[in-house]
Parts: C-alpha cells; structure tokens; sequence
C-alpha cells in the first residue's frame, strides 16, 4: 500500500444534513459523484431517520433532531477514521475534484499534527508558511478559525469544539473562542481545492443562482419543498406597509396580485396568516400557518407567528415549542429572540429569557435592544433574590 492509498484508508466524507433538507440531497450527490468519480473515501450522511437511495451513500442515522452539534457528535461516534472531509448538503460542486491533491493535503494535516485544514478559502489563511505556497495558517486570533465551509479536519480536534445544543452558527463563532486554546494548527488552501457553490441554501430558501445553476446542471430541484429567496421583495414590503397602515382591503387585493404572480410563496402565504390576525380570523390564520409548516419544515417565520398566535390564546406550552424550533432552524434569528423573550418575560420565567438574550449577544454582542432587554431582565432576577432572602429571614 502507498502512502497515498494510506491517506485514503485514514479518511472519511462526512455531509452535514438532517431530513428537513433531504430535497437538497438529489442536486447535492448528483454533483458529488458527477464531479468527483473517483473520491476513494467511504461517504457518510448524517440525517434522522431517512436514507438517499444510492449505496455508494451510508446513512448516519441520528434520530429526533438534538441540534447540530449534538447530532454530529453521534455521527463522529460512529466513524473509526482519524480524519473527516466536512461538507453540508448545500455545498454544490461545480467543478472536477483532484483526488490526488486532497490526499496530499491529508498527509500534510498528518506531519504537521493539524486539526483543521480548509478546503475552501471562506475566509482563507492569514499566516503564509514559507515552504508552501498552496496551504497558509490561519492564526489563533484569526476570525472565524472555524468555519463549517468544506475542510478536512483531525476528528479528535472537531469533538473537542462541539458543545451540544450548539448550532452551526454558535459554532463558527464560539468554537473559533474555543479553538484558541488549541496548540493544533489551523490552515487553510490559498485557492479551493474542492471547489463549490457557495452556498445554495440561505435561510431555508434556494438561492437564486443555485436554481440556475442546476438548470445550467441538468438537475430539476423541487420548488414545491423549498422557496426562492427573494423573489417578492418589493411586494412585500408594500403589503406590510398596507397592513400596518390598516388598509386590510388594500392589503387584501395586493395579496390576490402578487399570489397571482408567486402562488407558492411562503411569505406572501405567511403575510395573509397576518392579515388574518390583524383581521381578527386567527383560526383562519393558524390553518394557513400550519399548512406552511407542512409543506415547507423549515420556514421558521411561520414557527414564530403560529407561537405568538399560541401564545395569545393561552397555549402557552405549545407555543414555547414552536419558538424554540423557530429558533433552531433559524439559528437564533432576531425577530424570534425579541418575540420569545417577550413571552417568557411577561410570563415571568426570567431565567429562561436571561439564557435566551445572553445566547443571541454571544454573537451580536452590540445589539442595543437585547442588551437592554437583558439588563432589564437581570434587575427583575435581582429584586426576586433579594426578596426571597427577606422571606427567609422572616421564616
């Protein structure tokens, strides 16, 4: 055996995914296996409770969804090699793979002891290493050390980052703190060495150039699963507008046009779900919602507005479980921290929107608002201490 077919025994594929996004899975491996035939490493896909029907494709299944962390650290339990090809479903190659030189990069990781080497220079090395002109460092201050872009990483090292709950976002931002502590080197190629669409699905929704890419491909995606970004924008912000300036009629025809137009739209279906609301129909508004949430899993706006809708009608259990999912598959989108802080605030379950606002300026450390939110959370915390010390006393 060379030591070439060595560094092929010692790795594996790993694609980052879970069912909610098994449409994307069929563009993703058609492009996989199109543009890299001859990829020596076993494939590995991570997912719940579904299989991609190809065997050159071995499922990881991880059960009910635990957050990414959690389920990729399953998924890492599971696979013997030392060294792990990170990709996620949405990474589209675009471009033949030089098998050769990702083993070659391999053996590098192997010499230099590296935890991380990146595929995909997003953002690329800091640090140039004077006898490689093709890998640099990226260096322990560096930002985003880590990055869930396509690299190959030393599995020991990527455990060692993962904190269960923790999303992919949380990650990139919290284990690059943690990755400081690290003796390990950090490197990344200077030009892609798998090179890909970056990235296709933002938010939950097809990027547009992703579509037209996999036109250009060959590849019919399924639009019934998953929206476009973007395509109504205009439209929508004029329906809001009408329906904060409560011209319902006005709103409601805007929204007959534009539907016209975008039948399949999950934002121009979830802005009648606020007509509806505003409206006084919220059994009307909830059906549009859940029907949303059926067709498309992860379209987290409507998680959020069916949750306020839950919530004013005093469910409140049921509306904690759909924030905390529009939180998750939204990766902490701002608009669901303010709506789900304002419940639990007022709902007087302190702790837990304290947990929620401290989360979110983890990472958007200078949002005035949730800051303020914080700070106002944490003087209520304060002044229930306090007055349960009296209350002890007077015991």
């Amino acid at each position: 055996m060379t030591e070439l077919e060595r560094n092929a025994s010692s790795a594996v594929v790993l694609v980052s995914s879970c069912d909610a996004y098994q449409d994307v899975w069929h563009p993703f491996f058609t492009l996989f296996f199109r543009y890299w035939p001859d990829c020596p490493f076993p494939v590995y896909l991570i997912s719940n409770h579904s299989n991609y029907p190809d065997n050159r494709v071995i499922p990881i299944l991880v059960g009910e969804d635990r957050g990414w962390a959690t389920n990729t650290r399953m998924a890492l339990s599971k696979i013997p090699a030392p060294y792990i090809i990170y990709l996620q479903e949405d990474y589209l190659l675009d471009r033949s793979v030089n098998t050769k030189k990702i083993l070659e990069l391999i053996e590098y990781m192997q010499q230099t002891h590296a935890g991380c080497l990146r595929l995909y220079p997003c953002p690329g090395p800091d640090v140039s290493i004077p006898d490689n002109e093709e890998v640099g460092i990226i260096s322990q201050n560096a930002e985003y050390r880590v990055s869930l872009q396509a690299a190959i990483w030393d599995k020991k090292i990527l455990e060692s980052l993962l904190i269960n709950g923790e999303t992919a976002w949380h990650m990139e931002i919290l284990g690059t703190l943690r990755s400081r502590m690290l003796d390990a080197p950090f490197y990344s190629v200077k030009s892609a060495a798998l090179a890909y669409f970056c990235t296709a699905v933002v938010r939950g929704k097809w990027k547009k150039e992703a579509i037209e890419f996999c036109d250009r491909e060959g590849i019919k995606i399924d639009l019934s699963k998953r929206p476009i970004e973007g395509l109504t924008g205009n439209n929508l912000n004029d329906i809001k507008n009408l329906i904060d300036s409560e011209k319902f009629k006005e709103a409601e025809l805007a929204l007959a046009e534009a539907r016209a137009q975008d039948p399949n739209s999950p934002d121009l279906l979830n802005l009648q779900s606020v007509l509806k609301i505003h409206m006084g129909d919220n059994e009307g508004a909830k059906a549009i919602l859940f029907d949303l949430i059926k067709r498309l899993p992860t379209y987290f706006p409507a998680y959020n507005n069916l949750a306020l809708l839950l919530w004013d009608g005093g469910d409140i259990e049921n509306a904690v479980r759909y924030f905390e999912e529009a939180l998750r598959i939204s990766n902490f989108d701002r608009s669901v921290v303010l709506s789900y802080g304002d419940m639990l605030f007022s709902h007087k379950k302190y702790a837990k929107a304290k947990e929620l606002y401290v989360s979110f300026l983890k990472t958007n450390p200078n949002d005035p608002e949730i800051r303020l939110l914080l700070q106002k959370d944490e003087g209520v915390l304060e002044k229930v201490r306090k007055l349960g010390h009296v209350v002890e006393k007077i015991k």
